[in-house]
């Protein structure tokens, strides 16, 4: 009995002690499985976390652009899934432009299959792709007589809204041609082009333990065994703390009168 009773001591101290961490450990998974479990509500893949220490985390090197396109007086550059026009980013996870043109204060930015187009503020108004665009794959973009300009593999069209395309001559376009960023402007927009991570990815590796690396996941099973043999002695200590007799005023008082008679017996 008395080897029963230190072995239920030890397993309380312990109990309690690994208790605290284990209940860090399982609000960790909590939070991040409930975000992960509503990843399109919080749109969790769109939310770009930029950080320079993440990103040296995840062995994510910052490239810096050496082209960019004239807009007027500012410069588009790309570089590291980022898209800015002189200090201003106007889109996160998107791929190297072909080009970029600008028409009544309306930027369109041109990739392989899709037309990007937005408000000189930055904020995006229309992504446009597929059937809506005329040709399945773009080549280059420029301008034509007031008039946005897209060479295509089936030819060379023109539209003022992006939607409402033409088939015209190529000889009328003015193209988008990139220019060479110098190394102070490079140096400059660096901390803005730092390598983005999605929230998604980030919950996910927390959630599974590959944010610590190849031996993460490893550690996170040796908790969840803890966690494991946590609830087993606690279950433990419960049930022999509930198959003790139970002691009653009434029984105390009868203990307390017979130690009393013995003491006086013994004076």
């Amino acid at each position: 009995m008395t080897r029963i009773i230190h072995v239920l001591r030890w397993l309380r101290r312990w109990h309690g002690r690994i208790g605290v961490f284990a209940a860090v450990f399982f609000l960790l998974l909590a939070v991040t499985g409930i975000a992960l479990n509503h990843t399109a509500a919080l749109e969790l893949n769109n939310r770009r976390i930029h950080s320079e220490w993440l990103a040296r985390w995840y062995g994510l090197a910052t490239e810096a652009p050496a082209r960019g396109y004239a807009v007027g007086d500012d410069l588009f550059v790309s570089a590291n899934g980022r898209w800015l026009i002189g200090s201003l980013v106007l889109d996160d996870g998107v791929p190297e432009p072909l080009g970029v043109a600008e028409l009544n204060g309306i930027l369109y930015v041109a990739t392989e299959r899709t037309l990007h187009v937005y408000l000189r503020d930055g904020r995006r108004v229309d992504r446009i792709s597929g059937r809506s665009l005329p040709t399945p794959l773009i080549l280059a973009i420029g301008t034509a007589h007031s008039r946005i300009a897209m060479q295509g593999t089936t030819g060379v069209y023109a539209s003022t809204d992006g939607l409402a395309w033409k088939k015209i001559a190529g000889t009328e376009v003015t193209w988008s041609r990139p220019v060479a960023v110098s190394p102070s402007v490079r140096n400059n927009l660096a901390a803005l082009l730092v390598p983005s991570v999605s929230a998604e990815t980030l919950l996910l590796d927390i959630h599974s333990g590959r944010i610590f690396g190849i031996w993460g996941p490893t550690f996170f099973d040796a908790i969840a065994l803890i966690l494991a043999a946590l609830a087993i002695s606690g279950i433990v200590v419960f049930a022999r703390s509930r198959r003790r007799p139970r002691v009653s005023h009434t029984d105390v008082v009868s203990i307390e009168s017979s130690a009393a008679k013995r003491l006086r017996i013994r004076k």
